[in-house]
């Protein structure tokens, strides 16, 4: 019987488990603030938490926990991948007919997003351990024959998403469903034809070379800082990436890019607009200024290129396509904004012209961004 989980039967469901390993629910309760409909937060009294997810039925992807299950089982009988199993939080139950998965990881454990929003203070040690976790993902599992042909057995490809709002044209009927915050994102966007363009050369040529994550904004990344600078097999568990769902045989650079653009939103969201000044002079006047996060910018992709050097050898454009996917990941969050909260404001405009000059100028907007060259970045 396929089991659709609300707040009234959600304990119900899981005392029905019978699972050890969810521990006593007596106490537990649900964290409102980070809950909503199909994704709850539960805090237990043994300081762990456990992050019950469900899939709409009929949903187009009902079916993509089936793939986080079966890529975390493979990691965990491969010895020689174990470290890559680690980034997953403990999957303790998987029910493929509800399409439902709960994760458990301890309490300390938070979003690199929330710990940046509680901080005033962009440690660099962060993003360099950052970096080398994603060049190990990257680096270790491109080697893996096993995994690829698991991938393969299961048809794990990336399909790069291509909005509606990202085509060409649109019929007038369509086009009067649209609300305005959606017309002002398509009246820039058609007005640019360079930026079409560079959005479909890079969705048609992402390349296939590893297991990759396809979703890795700043709040699909835990930290636990406690745990970052102790012993090796501690560190090993420092970081965790949750939301598998998406993962494939895919791009590493739209990984890379996808966490650059993490760490710009924060410097575009600080931003404070006005009408009568123009976009150069509001970049300027952001409340968390870019020169305050390029140090993190820097010391996760020198992290990176450090652990996996041969990736510039077997993709020799891959600082560019980063910094192109670091734009489409942008335009990707716009417009995630207009579908969810009808949202397309003066600050989304800003982003989107920035998101332009990374797609379209990447060798010029990795200066702007870092304040470095691409050759100077291997002696930062």
């Amino acid at each position: 019987m396929i089991i659709k989980l609300t707040y009234q039967n959600l304990f119900n469901y899981l005392n029905y488990l019978k699972n050890k390993q969810i521990g006593d629910l007596i106490s537990a309760r649900v964290d409102i603030k980070n809950s909503r409909n199909f994704y709850w937060k539960i805090n237990l009294i043994n300081n762990n938490v456990l992050t019950i997810k469900q899939k709409k039925l009929y949903h187009e992807n009902y079916e993509s926990f089936a793939k986080e299950h079966e890529v975390y089982n493979f990691l965990h009988r491969c010895d020689d991948l174990i470290e890559i199993a680690y980034l997953f939080p403990n999957i303790i139950n998987f029910d493929k007919l509800s399409s439902i998965i709960i994760y458990k990881y301890p309490e300390t454990y938070t979003s690199l997003q929330t710990f940046y929003e509680d901080s005033t203070t962009f440690q660099t040690f962060i993003p360099h351990k950052l970096g080398k976790i994603i060049a190990k993902l990257h680096s270790k599992t491109s080697k893996s024959q096993k995994l690829y042909n698991c991938i393969n057995e299961n048809q794990l490809y990336l399909t790069m998403p291509c909005s509606g709002y990202l085509l060409n044209r649109f019929d007038i009927n369509s086009i009067s469903n649209f609300s305005a915050e959606t017309l002002g994102f398509i009246a820039f966007y058609q007005r640019h034809e360079t930026l079409q363009l560079a959005v479909k050369e890079i969705i048609k040529n992402h390349r296939r070379f590893s297991l990759t994550h396809n979703n890795l904004k700043l709040n699909k990344i835990l930290i636990s800082k406690t745990r970052l600078s102790k012993t090796k097999e501690e560190n090993q568990t420092a970081i965790k990436l949750i939301d598998w769902e998406n993962c494939s045989w895919g791009d590493p650079a739209f990984d890379v890019g996808t966490i650059l653009a993490g760490y710009l939103q924060i410097w575009l969201n600080s931003l404070t607009i006005n009408p009568a000044i123009n976009l150069n002079e509001s970049l300027q006047f952001a409340t968390i200024p870019l020169e305050k996060l390029q140090p993190s910018l820097k010391f996760f992709l020198q992290a990176y290129l450090k652990e996996y050097p041969k990736i510039l050898q077997d993709y020799p454009d891959f600082i560019k396509r980063v910094i192109q996917f670091a734009g489409l990941a942008i335009i990707y969050e716009i417009i995630a904004k207009i579908e969810s909260r009808h949202i397309f404001q003066g600050t989304d405009m800003c982003m989107l012209q920035v998101a332009k000059n990374l797609l379209c100028k990447p060798s010029q907007s990795f200066r702007s961004i870092l304040g470095i060259t691409e050759g100077e970045l291997s002696n930062y």
